[in-house]
């Protein structure tokens, strides 16, 4: 890095149980008649509820609010694993069609890299989204007992447990709202940070070279850049005659350095030097990649990009 700061490296493999995978532990086809399978599963309810005449009482019947949220949530759950599957396929094709185009850049099938650089990653993936859906989904049929904690005929005894035991899960809903409009606050007054590559893409054995632009750590001390490389792993366990599949992650390299001084916040030039293995293979299921994160004085202080680190080809 500029300045000649000390870097750290680490070699050590170590899963890294707390980052979630981004890969599902089956492939595209898999992944759309499971989904197929959770949808027809959920619409059978639906038909069945809407021939027996039950959707006029959803309001009267709490039970039947959680039994139609959870078909919900199932229905949902079953058209984003279609929709996983669907666009796994649009991108082997893609990857197929553009390995032919570029014989001697295999990066342009392994991703759709942008020559210039890269954004950080949208506030909220589609797994975010589904957790905050569930979260609401879950909590929505509960509150219909507000009724019952309003309601004057009922002793003020009940009326006061109700209000009660539903106000500690709403709280926490309320938390969940509270951090959604800070994430939105800090995007609006700090913009979404970017990295510059210089050159693209970056080879193993060689130098990675970027600018990076991070308003949210203008002026800071002791603002760190970390490179990581993460390789996601198929992991079978057995149990009880049964074997289970997931995928865990397992970073294989870090190198981390200080940027000296007071963080500039725009065009900021840093250096790595790579090794020589491994290099990234976002196309692979599970896939291997590098990450570039930018940490400032807090924990949560963060900013990640993808990073291009391939081998030279012929080499």
């Amino acid at each position: 890095m500029t300045g000649g700061t000390a870097v750290t490296v680490d070699t050590t493999e170590e899963p890294r149980a707390e980052r979630g995978a981004r890969s599902l532990p089956f492939g595209g086809g898999c992944s759309v008649l499971l989904g197929l399978f959770f949808i027809c599963f959920g619409m059978v309810f639906v038909l069945g509820w809407w021939a027996a005449g039950w959707f006029p009482l959803v309001l009267e019947t709490p039970q039947l609010v959680i039994g139609v949220y959870t078909v919900i949530f199932i229905i949902g759950l079953g058209i984003g694993l279609v929709r996983s599957g669907i666009l796994g396929a649009r991108r082997a094709a893609r990857a197929k069609k553009l390995a032919a185009l570029h014989p001697d850049q295999p990066w342009f099938a392994d991703y759709p890299w942008d020559p210039r650089g890269t954004y950080e990653p949208p506030l909220w993936g589609a797994g975010s989204i589904l957790i905050f859906a569930f979260v609401f989904l879950i909590m929505a049929p509960f509150n219909v007992c507000w009724r019952f904690a309003f309601d004057p005929l009922n002793p003020i005894e009940e009326r006061l447990m109700i209000g009660a035991m539903l106000f500690i899960p709403n709280f926490f809903v309320y938390l969940m709202l509270k951090a959604v409009y800070i994430a939105l606050r800090h995007r609006r007054r700090f913009g979404r940070a970017y990295l510059a590559f210089d050159p693209f893409p970056f080879f193993l054995g060689e130098t990675l070279a970027a600018r990076v632009t991070a308003k949210v750590f203008a002026g800071q001390e002791d603002v760190v850049a970390i490179l990581r490389c993460i390789d996601e792993r198929m992991i079978s366990r057995r149990s009880r005659g049964s074997r289970t599949s997931s995928v865990l992650a397992y970073q294989v390299y870090e190198a981390r350095q200080s940027f000296p001084g007071r963080f500039g916040g725009e065009d900021v030039p840093f250096t790595f030097a790579l090794p020589a293995q491994p290099p990234t293979e976002l196309l692979r299921r599970p896939p291997r990649y590098w990450e570039l994160e930018i940490r400032g004085r807090k924990k949560d202080d963060t900013v990640v990009f993808d990073v291009p680190v391939y081998a030279r080809p012929g080499a």
